[in-house]
């Protein structure tokens, strides 16, 4: 899977954009000819496979780095280690090719992140965590892990819960 990226001036509208890349919307063009690029949107391939493996969720801060969460334990395994991690993108301000830092490591099921006011709120289930950068290097030297019991422990019956709620529909 391939990684693109907009280029646009407001953070909120780049948010957007990554979300409808999330969903598959905008990172399988082939998938439909009706697929178009927004207007004022331009997009770049950032990063592709070997280099990025399992997205699964993605985010922007407020000066436009994009975060993306992968989930490799879903894949290849192990499903009973946390083998999850997040990569931060900055980009250049010069016009370079984008900055890539392992924002935060040894994570379990990363499957939402949202950047708020200075830090970046990871579910990763069964735990909700609040990552920080205080020194600039692009990676989290805060780690708060602010709630748990979202679901089953990693790999608990050889297999991760992603139900992080812990609730699901239908008959159990």
């Amino acid at each position: 899977m391939n990684i693109r990226c907009a280029t646009v001036s407001a953070p909120e509208e780049l948010v957007r954009f990554f979300t409808l890349a999330t969903w598959g919307l905008l990172l399988y063009p082939a998938c439909s000819l009706a697929q178009q690029v927004p207007a004022g949107f331009k997009v770049n391939l950032v990063d592709k496979v070997p280099d990025i493996e399992h997205p699964s969720a993605v985010t922007c801060d407020a000066e436009g780095n994009l975060f993306v969460g992968e989930d490799p334990m879903d894949m290849r395994g192990p499903s009973t280690e946390p083998i999850d991690r997040i990569v931060r993108y900055r980009w250049d301000k010069r016009g370079g090719p984008p900055v890539k830092t392992v924002f935060c490591d040894k994570l379990s099921a990363v499957f939402g992140m949202v950047w708020y006011e200075g830090a970046l709120y990871v579910m990763n289930a069964p735990y909700y965590t609040m990552l920080k950068d205080t020194d600039g290097d692009g990676v989290a030297d805060v780690r708060n892990r602010l709630a748990d019991s979202f679901g089953q422990a990693p790999g608990l019956f050889g297999l991760n819960n992603h139900v992080p709620s812990g609730r699901r529909l239908g008959p159990v």
